[in-house]
């Protein structure tokens, strides 16, 4: 989970582990991106990555273009957030090569369905955000 809300990443820690789900919390797009070494370096990347588009410092399309820079990274699905111009970020998201993008704010059984539907498609680690 790449979010710098404390509270999002508990309400989405909730929402995953009652979804029986595995996943790993960072407060930012460093973070995340050391995270992602880390795994690699331990054989347990992760292949599905969901990611707020709105955060300071580095956003969640600046996180994706840094992970696309490591080819290591380039392989794993991304699932991108967004709550502001929908229409100009999923035509952003599709230049960067993301394979599914939501509106941050969305009703816990569409979260639940995305989720588990881009789990499905590419395994069963997960680093995610979403916006309460």
């Amino acid at each position: 989970m790449v979010d710098d809300n404390r509270t999002s990443r508990r309400i989405l820690n909730g929402m995953l582990k009652r979804w029986e789900m595995k996943s790993t919390s960072v407060a930012d797009g460093e973070a995340a991106l050391a995270q992602l070494a880390i795994a690699r370096e331990a054989g347990a990347p992760y292949d599905l990555i969901v990611i707020d588009e709105h955060m300071p410092a580095m956003t969640g399309f600046d996180l994706v273009e840094a992970m696309r820079q490591r080819p290591d990274f380039a392989t794993a699905t991304v699932m991108m957030l967004t709550s502001t111009n929908y229409r100009r970020d999923v035509a952003h998201c599709r230049d960067l090569g993301i394979a599914l993008t939501c509106r941050s704010r969305f009703a816990r059984g569409t979260a639940r369905g995305d989720c588990a539907a881009a789990e499905s498609r590419t395994g069963s680690r997960v680093i995610t955000h979403v916006t309460t």
